[in-house]
């Protein structure tokens, strides 16, 4: 089976599901018993889909299927640790030990800091009770944002700036399946993450993005290494004045980064 984005060995494919699955934009489904794309404009080409194909039956346009793998290595060598790292929007119920949390965070406080002020701050959040909590918070944000994507500012813009409204068009399209899948009962913002850390700084910090950056990434890259996924939750950085709020956050501090 062929489309623009995918090709699929139907001699080796279980039609397990698999790849459909972890497809964060939900661009593929099973038509058929077989994966197919069904909004391929939304794919934001991570590869997923062919690294958990456990039989590489799965070949994505313009990836390197053959070299994926999502077992971290026993080896040495940093190319192969640092190729296993994948966003994961797919969690277990098991539970993280403080210590471990702790751990990561004092290991993401050995990140540089410009000047080297240091004053970033990590906020756990135990998502398994506040779920439903934050998620409406940031569902809320996402519907006033596709409220202000409408037809009179498009049309405007498909005049003055064609590339623009086109942008904008894709976003609209995108917002409303996320909203739909939120009004539904799922978590597309969160994705079933059981835990979120918050990293905020001064709101004067002339380098307070770039420092809870650096400390994200090694953040990151020590839950790797420890056998926990992460992900990203750049949907929460849009809403951060409300998650500011719930967090508690005193007025002089922003929150930079939030990671699943």
């Amino acid at each position: 089976m062929n489309t623009s984005l995918i090709s699929i060995d139907k001699d080796r494919c279980t039609s397990c599901g698999f790849c459909a699955d972890v497809c964060p934009a939900g661009v593929l489904t099973l038509r058929e018993g077989f994966p197919a794309a069904r909004h391929p404009s939304s794919c934001i080409f991570c590869g997923h889909c062919a690294a958990v194909c456990p039989e590489d039956a799965f070949t994505h346009r313009g990836e390197e299927t053959g070299k994926f793998t999502l077992k971290i290595p026993e080896t040495d060598n940093p190319e192969d640790f640092y190729a296993t790292r994948r966003s994961i929007r797919h969690y277990t119920s098991q539970k993280v030990e403080s210590d471990i949390l702790q751990k990561l965070i004092y290991l993401a406080e050995t990140a540089p800091s410009g000047h080297n002020v240091r004053k970033r701050q990590y906020h756990v959040v135990d998502l398994k009770a506040a779920i439903d909590k934050v998620e409406a918070i940031t569902a809320r944000r996402y519907r006033q944002l596709a409220a202000l994507i409408n037809p009179v500012v498009t049309g405007f813009l498909s005049v003055v700036a064609p590339r623009k409204a086109c942008s904008l068009l894709k976003d609209r399209n995108a917002l409303k399946r996320l909203l739909s899948a939120w009004e539904r009962g799922h978590h597309p913002f969160f994705r079933g993450a059981p835990y979120a850390i918050f990293i905020s700084a001064p709101k004067k910090q002339r380098t307070g993005r770039e420092d809870c950056i650096a400390a994200q990434q090694i953040l990151i890259l020590n839950a790797h290494r420890l056998g926990l996924g992460t992900c990203i939750i750049g949907y929460a950085l849009y809403a951060h004045k409300e998650l500011e709020k719930f967090l508690n956050l005193p007025k002089n501090r922003r929150e930079r980064m939030m990671r699943g």
